[in-house]
């Protein structure tokens, strides 16, 4: 079996991003409401005046990893397929498809693997049972 060189820095990524974010975490006075995160992406709820300052913590723990920040914007925010809108108090979720999205799907009865083919028709299933 071959594995590419990048695997072990692929694998190592998620590991150390949690590992940053929970020594900011435990070393700062601003407690974020909610962290989530999937892979590299990460979704904290956290006071309106401290959103610098937290940031700046993430930052400084790690020369060579550099976070970014997206704040909502009209009370929205995309993280990975959902979008999440913030109203009166509660978050309401829903799917979210990119503008540049195209609508287009592989045809169950192309050559691609059935397997594949299949986990489109789970997904679609899913999107409009509203899960």
């Amino acid at each position: 079996m071959v594995v590419p060189w990048a695997a072990p820095l692929v694998l190592c990524l998620p590991i150390c991003i949690e590992a940053i974010e929970e020594m900011a975490i435990n070393t700062t006075l601003i407690l974020p409401k909610v962290w989530k995160r999937y892979a590299d992406d990460s979704f904290y709820i956290i006071k309106r005046n401290t959103v610098d300052s937290f940031h700046n913590t993430l930052n400084s723990i790690d020369q060579h990893i550099s976070f970014t920040i997206e704040e909502e914007n009209d009370n929205q925010i995309a993280f990975l397929d959902a979008l999440i809108t913030h109203k009166d108090n509660s978050l309401i979720i829903c799917a979210y498809r990119k503008p540049a999205h195209t609508d287009r799907y592989l045809d169950f009865f192309s050559h691609h693997d059935k397997r594949q083919t299949a986990q489109d028709q789970y997904s679609l299933d899913f999107i409009s049972s509203g899960s």
